[in-house]
């Protein structure tokens, strides 16, 4: 009888337009966040006690770089129920996912705020500085950005691009054949790492399809992968086993980048950087002839 009723009085709260109290002077001391990103963020800035709740996949290892911190933290999948039950004052939410709920929280007066997805450093910064700002805990997004900073510089200062000035090409190649392009934040950590990214040459967007035809005519140097074996046989793997794609190993460096070190825009990016960065530096011996990209 409680399951039927809650949905019955939810929608009446919400034609009566109920008012909830909206973002006070105070800081707020039940947050819930409702997406994978803005979990991680709400786990770097706050004080765990004002954690009401984050996303259950927050203690995915394979989507989220802070899984195991997360695991102390009482999950929700999103659902407007849930959410009420948390007795929320601030409510995280990705631009993407869970819209009935933002939407029924806003009419219900709950506060709420939509993080854009990260698609550089800059934003990385910026999403920082502004769920800091909701936590009234500035100094704490100050701290993360100046170590953020200071491992970038780190990596750049022991980068080189070599005795030719020419930087390494990369690929990111995926399931389906996905890659990362110019706009995404993944380029951003390419770039950040020393490579010239193969997405922009062939002309791919931000997040699109690198046809395998192209990935072994142009032959790079380094081509990342999340280094996750399939969970079960799938065509969206058939690339990554395809015999062309295979053979590449003698002529490239694989690099294994999990997803959950660069899903979300997090200071925790940095160490991609390094791995790729690293990648960049190495003298390993490559075989076979460059060519160049044909789109």
């Amino acid at each position: 009888m409680r399951a039927l009723a809650q949905p019955l009085v939810l929608a009446a709260l919400l034609f009566a337009g109920l008012a909830v109290p909206s973002l006070s002077a105070a800081p707020p001391q039940r947050v819930v966040s409702l997406n994978v990103c803005s979990d991680q963020l709400l786990i770097l800035l706050a004080e765990p006690e004002r954690i009401a709740a984050v996303s259950y996949l927050a203690t995915d290892p394979d989507i989220s770089v802070l899984a195991e911190a997360a695991q102390v933290f009482t999950p929700t999948t999103g659902r407007l129920e849930e959410v009420l039950e948390l007795r929320p004052d601030l409510v995280l939410a990705g631009t993407f996912t869970t819209r009935p709920t933002v939407f029924a929280l806003r009419r219900l007066g709950i506060p709420v705020v939509e993080l854009s997805p990260a698609r550089s450093f800059a934003d990385i910064r910026a999403n920082l500085r502004q769920v800091a700002g909701l936590l009234q805990r500035p100094e704490e997004a100050e701290r993360l950005i100046a170590a953020f900073d200071a491992a970038l510089a780190e990596v750049e200062a022991a980068r080189s691009d070599g005795p030719s000035g020419v930087r390494p090409r990369v690929a990111v190649y995926g399931a389906n054949g996905w890659s990362a392009g110019p706009g995404s934040l993944r380029h951003a950590v390419l770039e950040a790492a020393g490579l010239r990214n193969l997405a922009t040459e062939a002309l791919i967007g931000t997040r699109s399809h690198l046809p395998l035809e192209v990935l072994v005519a142009a032959r790079p140097e380094v081509i990342v992968t999340s280094g996750r074996a399939p969970q079960a046989p799938a065509m969206a793997e058939a690339l990554l086993s395809h015999p062309a794609f295979l053979e590449l190993r003698d002529r490239s460096r694989f690099v294994a980048v999990p997803q959950a070190l660069w899903t979300c825009g997090t200071p925790l990016v940095v160490e991609a950087v390094r791995r790729l960065a690293e990648a960049a530096q190495s003298d390993e011996p490559l075989q076979g002839e460059r060519r160049e990209v044909r789109p």
